[in-house]
């Protein structure tokens, strides 16, 4: 309500605005596009105005369509009708001969070739009958085909937002739907934002008489998979239903039509939720010029390289060499890169993963069919004991694969981490590669009659909705890690025998299976593993793992057991749409059965027709949380441990030593005795064991009220409440486990642990938090709250402790000033503050780690769903925790978690004082290193914990520009100013800059003369010594200028120093014997007058002593 007839153009420039109301100025018809400048602008207030320039579809979208729509505006954005077609399925089923006929409308036969992928161009007007706004499409097609081996390779040509056409052949029926089943999970797996379209081929081979039919029921098959019973969507597969569904053939090109209009639809009814700018439409969105020019300048690259036989991925420097390359380029920040080549690849320019783990986002690949050739000489190797054994390849042969393909020794390590993503190679050891495509179908012997009676052992049984895509592939890799490193951290090896056979033999210790004998030992000798495509056998003297898809089970010693559980649950989380959970976990009762029976049939069934009772684990679980035992209907006056049947739970691998004894345990949860909260619920409370002061960590569970509404309400409240505990159970052992593998000056010490309550207790931290002692420091200073020295010191005890977690392969994900906890602020003590509070701290296996945990503010920018990442994400925690410690204040960039991470992607940070403020020049410059925006920027916690080693890091305050020959003189007489001189005889100049505050009072003053070659401060005068033997002294009264001399004293020779020394009774001539006794003074006192001060000035390697009063006079 201002009666305003526009927008005064003074609003545009202000940066900082975030809100702006127009509403109730009816005379505002148009909004000027540079309101799209404002980045920090969120909120615009347009209600009841006509807007003239803003189209009506983009107005109802609400006020972030309007700012996205004209910050498109402002950078002259155009619409795009490009999209990527994905056209993919089992091979042989007439994907290039569908293709062709849409593409030229003319009936073609089967085409076989041996190509994995080909891409091509095409343009589909609006076919008739449409009613669309656009009058047409472009398409970028990739025809993925090639041979059966190359099918799980090609699903690292799988981006998001593209249209998925998956072929299948009618004539082949019920088995055909059976293939398409890994496409479709691959699909919603790799592109989840994606839209599918499910085609089927060779309608002309179906009887017509019977087509109707026959078509009806194969399309039942297909819904079945991706829709559950109540028709909703089924989890795992991508959103398809009976619309999506087409037949075609491509002899008589019957369908054809309904075919471009289904596919004309399906890409007109896309949609971008990322782009409000567009209302949410991928085709038509409106795209930066920029982007569009650096699309049209990457694409003549490729060209280029194609003709010179050049190899076909560009280097993060050479793709910015591009932008720069481009007059017209308006991408600034690192989050308009971003943006600009998740469009590249949308449109199926580029080929890019933004996975920081080993520099993977390093490569931005050109051309698809040039990638897959590299791809196929992998996938083509064939196994052989001297190349790829059982599966496995020497990192040395797989480099020797890259022969020829244009990757360098620079990017490599890339190329490796592209392949283990993909579980085309996956590392299983520092030089060993597992090769998946190479694994046998089957075990090599017959695993079936392979039974071994074990008292200590556990079987479980898992239900699961789907296999995830990659799963097993990925699951056989990480068990073999997990062996091989259970092989270095084994306690005795075998002494070598003539048999070559046992010399791999590896003993291990574990605590026993009941709490009584927790200290006892045995052994375990893993004598042999046995590996295939979807199975895993490793025998023990103990017992044996064995793990099959379709069987699903697994006897195995319990101690191992906390090496896959999260692996296998890991991928499969949550609940379908009607209740049920993605995957279920069953345990045999150890009583109803002796030992293992194969037999048995699986908990699939009713339980009558099984003689053994398997536990649901959402039983024991909330049976665990106050109980020792549960009950089993076959004998229920004969109870089960819950410590035999879920060991994991009990904590029972721990040594005895670690469980904490009640009596010796003296603690309450009263408000008093709180010391903080943790994640998930968690509450820290101080204690004592053992009268030592400890400190509890809690995990709560929550209690939900009996409602006995009905049945479904009761299954549903006791899913939830079993879900919390298991997430409890899960985070105690993982965190737990985590602390007691940790051996370090600078982390917190685990003293032990306890069941029931669910807790564990670690050192007290006799200060508190790091945060805590900066907010109290800070109230009395300005920057380096805890001064030079402590600061120091803090900071490198804190990424001491990060370089010992990265040595374990455990990124720490919360790194910030709560989780630092003090322990002295003494400078003589050895240990200051330690890290605390692992709770989601990830254990990195070599591709990285997955998880979007983490503090606003202190989290890395690249910490994004979906995208791997490495222990450069705590090097940028690190980052702003040397932020607090420098400013004394938390790293505020907003309010809400979307707009700080926005910020921090865009580059901002927070402010800090400049260096010649802070006066912490190394700390600072090692700030902004480890919060750079780019991960490969950042520095490595050990050579970080080295560089932080120089005497110099702790002693540079700042640095300040001077000329090339530059005079600086220094002595504790001049305070808190220094002089630098320049030039020389009418060019002579002078600077003063005050060393306390780091700033430059006088700038280049002129003061003609020659070279100076010493000079002194004292009192009021400034004594300045030239090159020509003679001594100037200044008057500094009332900030003179040096111009004028006060007096001017020859000398027999250049003056190299001046010092001064005070005259004392004592002083005689002993005191004076390294100088030359004939320039000794004679006497005391001049005219009766006893001398003050003595100036002691070197001639040419002489020394003579003048005093002040002789030269006043």
């Amino acid at each position: 309500d201002n009666q305003l007839e526009c927008v005064p153009p003074s609003v545009c420039v202000l940066k900082n605005l975030s809100e702006l109301y127009l509403s109730g100025n009816p005379g505002i018809q148009e909004l000027p596009i540079e309101l799209g400048q404002l980045s920090n602008l969120w909120q615009l207030d347009i209600e009841d105005l006509n807007i003239t320039n803003i189209p009506a579809d983009v107005r109802k979208d609400g006020p972030a369509a309007v700012l996205a729509y004209l910050r498109a505006e402002l950078r002259g954005a155009e619409p795009c009708r490009l999209l990527k077609l994905m056209v993919v399925g089992p091979p042989r089923q007439g994907k290039t001969a569908l293709l062709e006929g849409l593409q030229t409308g003319k009936p073609s036969s089967f085409v076989s070739t041996d190509r994995s992928i080909h891409t091509s161009s095409w343009d589909l007007e609006r076919p008739g009958g449409v009613l669309k706004p656009l009058d047409s499409v472009s398409f970028n097609v990739w025809d993925i085909g090639g041979p059966a081996s190359m099918s799980t390779v090609n699903q690292c040509f799988f981006t998001d937002k593209a249209l998925y056409m998956v072929i299948w052949n009618l004539a082949l029926g019920e088995e055909a739907v059976a293939n398409l089943q890994s496409w479709l999970l691959n699909i919603e797996a790799r592109a989840p934002n994606s839209a599918v379209i499910v085609i089927g081929t060779h309608l002309d081979l179906i009887d017509t008489k019977f087509r109707t039919e026959r078509v009806a029921t194969l399309r039942a098959y297909i819904l079945a998979l991706c829709r559950t019973p109540s028709g909703a969507r089924a989890s795992g597969y991508p959103d398809i239903t009976w619309k999506h569904l087409h037949e075609v053939s491509c002899k008589t090109l019957e369908g054809m039509d309904g075919l471009k209009r289904l596919l004309f639809q399906v890409t007109c009814s896309m949609r971008d939720v990322s782009n409000p700018a567009s209302c949410h439409k991928l085709v038509g969105r409106l795209i930066p010029k920029s982007y569009l020019t650096l699309q049209e300048a990457i694409k003549a690259e490729r060209l280029r390289r194609d003709e010179a036989d050049e190899v076909q991925y560009l280097t993060d420097s050479e793709l910015e060499q591009i932008i720069e390359q481009s007059p017209a380029s308006d991408i600034k920040d690192y989050e308009d890169l971003q943006t600009a080549i998740s469009f590249l690849i949308e449109t199926g320019t580029i080929l890019h993963f933004s996975d920081t783990s080993h520099g993977l986002c390093k490569l931005y690949f050109l051309d698809a069919v040039w990638l897959s050739e590299c791809l196929e000489r992998i996938i083509n190797l064939r196994g052989s004991r001297s190349v790829a054994r059982n599966g496995v390849i020497k990192a040395e042969d797989l480099r020797m694969l890259l022969v020829g393909t244009g990757f360098t020794q620079q990017t490599e390590e890339q190329y490796f981490q592209f392949l283990a993503k993909f579980e085309i190679a996956l590392p299983v050891a520092s030089s060993s590669y597992l090769l998946p495509h190479l694994l046998p179908p089957k075990p090599a012997l017959d695993i079936h009659g392979f039974r071994h009676q074990s008292n200590n052992a556990i079987q479980r049984h898992f239900k699961m909705s789907f296999v995830p895509a990659g799963f097993w592939e990925r699951f056989i890799a990480r068990m073999l890690i997990s062996l091989n490193q259970m092989d270095v951290q084994a306690f005795e090896t075998k002494k070598p025998t003539k048999n070559q056979r046992n010399r791999s033999t590896v003993i291990y210790s574990f605590a026993g299976n009941q709490q009584r004998n927790r200290c006892s030992t045995f052994r375990v000798r893993r004598s042999q593993t046995i590996y295939w495509k979807e199975g895993l056998l490793v025998t023990f003297d103990g017992g044996y793992l064995r793990l099959e898809r379709k069987k699903c089970w697994y006897l195995m010693n319990k101690y191992i057991y906390q090496h896959f559980s999260y692996l296998i649950t890991q991928s499969l989380t949550g609940s379908e749409s009607d209740g049920s959970r993605l995957i279920e976990q069953y345990a045999p009762c150890p009583y109803c059965s002796s030992g293992p029976r194969l037999s048995d049939p699986l908990p699939l069934s009713s339980p009558s027709q099984s003689t053994v009772h398997y536990f649901n684990m959402e039983d024991c679980v909330l049976a665990a949380v106050d109980k020792e035992h549960i009950s089993c209907p076959n004998h229920p006056k004969q109870l089960v441990p819950l410590q035999e049947l879920v060991p994991e739970l009990f904590m029972t691998d721990f040594p005895s030593r670690l469980f904490l004894l009640k009596s010796d345990l003296q603690w309450s949860e009263d408000a008093a005795d709180i010391l903080g909260q943790g994640g998930s619920g968690t509450i820290i409370y101080r204690a004592k064991y053992r009268d030592h002061p400890v400190a509890i960590k809690r995990f709560h569970f929550k209690k939900c009220k009996q409602q006995s509404l009905n049945s479904s309400t009761d299954t549903m409240m006791k899913h939830l409440q079993s879900m919390d505990a298991a997430r409890s159970f899960s985070e105690f052992r993982q965190e737990a486990s985590m602390l007691h593998s940790l051996q370090h000056p600078c982390i917190v010490a685990l003293v032990g642990i306890s069941i029931h309550p669910l807790c564990f207790a670690l050192q007290l931290a006799p200060l508190g938090s790091l945060n805590t002692i900066l907010e109290e420091r800070a109230k009395g200073s300005q920057f380096v709250p805890l001064g030079h020295m402590l600061t120091y010191k803090v900071a490198y005890q804190i990424v001491t402790g990060l370089a010992y977690l990265h040595k374990k392969n455990i990124i720490f994900c919360d790194l910030k000033s709560d989780n630092i906890l003090v322990w002295s602020l003494e400078l003589e003590e050895s240990v200051n503050v330690k890290l605390s509070d692992y709770g989601i701290s990830r254990q990195s296996f070599h591709e990285g780690a997955l998880g979007v945990e983490g503090t606003p503010g202190y989290q890395a920018p690249e910490i994004r769903p979906g995208i791997v990442y490495d222990e450069k994400v705590d090097m940028f925690s690190y980052g702003m925790v040397l932020y607090e410690l420098l400013s004394g204040r938390r790293p505020c960039m907003g309010q809400h978690q979307l707009q700080i991470a926005k910020k921090l992607s865009k580059g901002l940070r927070p402010a800090l004082g400049s260096p010649e403020e802070v006066q912490f020049h190394c700390l600072q410059a090692l700030m902004q290193e480890c919060w750079d925006t780019k991960p490969e920027k950042r520095p490595l916690a050990t050579p970080l914990m080295r560089r932080m080693q120089d005497p110099s890091f702790a002693c540079l305050r700042y640095l300040l520009p001077c000329q090339e020959h530059s005079q600086l003189f220094l002595s504790p007489l001049q305070g808190h100013n220094a002089v630098f001189w320049d030039g020389d005889k009418d060019d002579r100049n002078y600077t003063v800059v005050n060393l306390d505050k780091g700033q430059i009072e006088v700038k280049r003053m002129p003061c003609p003369g020659t070279r100076l070659s010493c000079q002194m401060k004292m009192e009021n005068s400034l004594w300045t010594a030239t090159e020509e033997q003679e001594v100037f002294i200044y008057s500094l009264k009332e900030m003179c200028p040096l111009s004028h001399p006060q007096k001017l004293l020859s000398c027999p020779a250049v003056v190299t120093c001046l010092f001064l020394l005070p005259a004392r009774k004592e002083v005689s001539a002993p005191a004076f014997k390294a100088l030359n006794p004939q320039l000794l003074p004679k006497r005391r006192s001049i005219n009766g007058c006893p001398l003050q001060k003595f100036i002691l000035i070197s001639l040419a390697h002489q020394w003579m002593l003048w005093s002040e009063w002789v030269l006043s006079e």
